[in-house]
């Protein structure tokens, strides 16, 4: 015959089992949501459409996504670069190419109402181009010698090391800022013409470089925030 404190003991356990599903249930909406993506910025580098417009030696364009997940963001960049040198003696040097960003930032404003960004990011980059060099040689004697080369189809990656804000500025539209320590770039100078800038990267004259962007972007909610 079953005694009322076992009967009672029983029913305190069921209760604190039940108890202990519902927190767990709770806690586990509670996880799923944060890894839900809350809004995604989409934007536009100022710099290099006013560089391309006021100087006759760069022309490119660069795009960025960023998608927010919890205190994360996920971010893709693509962009293109071309960029021109001539020498006094009329030697010069062009490249044209296309490069791509993705990576990820850590946002320290977790807790502002608008959204801001401070950041700290890492990102994996990688440059496609084809780049010309003709070299003029003169000579009183023999008078100029003119040498073409050219690498097509080069492929360069590299790592960079961001940190970065994003501003509300009225209702969707934001202003930003970027900063980049580029280093590590996969190039190797086995060609007949020594690669003197990548886009997307920079000049090779240096292991290191750093990097700069401002941006206007705007922002779509993709979830309320409570």
């Amino acid at each position: 015959m079953t005694r009322p404190s076992q009967i009672f003991r029983l029913c305190i356990s069921l209760c604190l089992l039940l108890a202990g599903g519902k927190v767990w249930a709770q806690d586990s909406v509670k996880v799923k949501s944060k890894w839900i993506p809350t809004g995604l910025r989409i934007g536009y580098e100022i710099i290099s459409p006013i560089k391309s417009n006021t100087s006759t030696h760069f022309n490119g364009w660069e795009a960025i996504a960023e998608t927010e997940i919890h205190r994360y963001l996920a971010v893709a960049e693509i962009g293109s670069w071309a960029r021109n040198w001539q020498a006094d003696n009329g030697s010069t040097y062009e490249n044209d190419g296309r490069y791509w960003r993705v990576g990820a930032d850590v946002n320290f404003l977790t807790k502002d109402k608008d959204k801001n960004v401070f950041s700290l990011g890492f990102r994996y980059a990688r440059s496609t181009f084809n780049e010309t060099s003709t070299l003029i040689t003169q000579s009183e004697i023999w008078g100029d010698f003119i040498s073409t080369r050219s690498n097509n189809n080069v492929s360069v990656g590299w790592a960079e090391l961001t940190t970065g804000l994003r501003v509300k500025v009225w209702k969707v539209f934001w202003l930003g800022c970027t900063a980049r320590f580029k280093f590590s770039n996969s190039i190797t100078q086995n060609r007949d013409l020594l690669t003197t800038d990548i886009p997307g990267y920079g000049s090779t004259n240096k292991e290191t470089t750093w990097g700069f962007g401002y941006y206007a972007l705007f922002r779509i909610p993709l979830k309320k925030s409570k």
